[in-house]
């Protein structure tokens, strides 16, 4: 009884980060003897390390990535689609088409504005309609030669909602798409053509 007594405080009484997981809070051992490994955000004990390894694998096998880009053709997760795209939400909308060619308006973004589900938090209300700023991000694909213009209509839309805009040639997009890809923030828009 006195033996269960004294690990339970020694487990209780171990407040100090440097001797528990990070991600359950439990009690690593006086040598360590649970812990997995040491990682950026701290220790992890051998439980959360199986279980984080299993929701890695499975959030990298659901992302949708960019296989390859060049003018008027671009792969999205092994299909090859030859007309303007969007990824929103995991998915590709493929036939994107704005009302001018090369011009970017508000309207021609119906799709992400109404699409995004708000518990995602990427497309937040602004806060004069009570919601929270930031969360999400716009990749903006300009084309292969950057010849969409982006209206400040549409900058000023994204930035009242704390949603950050990245303009950059189609090429550029795609590659920045594939670096900062998480499904429920990350969202890109991109003009295949010129």
């Amino acid at each position: 009884m006195v033996f269960c007594i004294i690990i339970s405080n020694m487990s209780i009484g171990s407040t100090s980060s440097q001797y528990n997981c990070f991600k359950c809070r439990r009690y690593l051992g006086a040598k360590e003897e649970f812990m997995k490994m040491e990682t950026e955000m701290g220790k992890i004990c051998y439980e959360c390390y199986n279980k984080y390894k299993v929701e890695v694998q499975e959030i990298a096998e659901k992302r949708i990535k960019i296989d390859s880009y060049s003018f008027g053709n671009i792969v999205i997760g092994g299909k090859r689609y030859t007309s303007d795209v969007i990824i929103l939400n995991n998915r590709v909308i493929s036939n994107w088409w704005r009302k001018e060619g090369h011009v970017l308006r508000l309207d021609d973004l119906k799709d992400v504005l109404t699409s995004p589900d708000p518990s995602t938090g990427w497309m937040p209300r602004p806060p004069s309609e009570g919601g929270e700023r930031g969360g999400g991000l716009l990749i903006i694909g300009t084309g292969a030669s950057g010849m969409m213009k982006v209206l400040k209509e549409v900058r000023d839309y994204f930035n009242s909602r704390g949603i950050r805009l990245i303009e950059e040639r189609t090429e550029e997009a795609c590659k920045t798409f594939n670096r900062l890809c998480d499904p429920q923030k990350v969202v890109a828009t991109l003009h295949l053509t010129c």
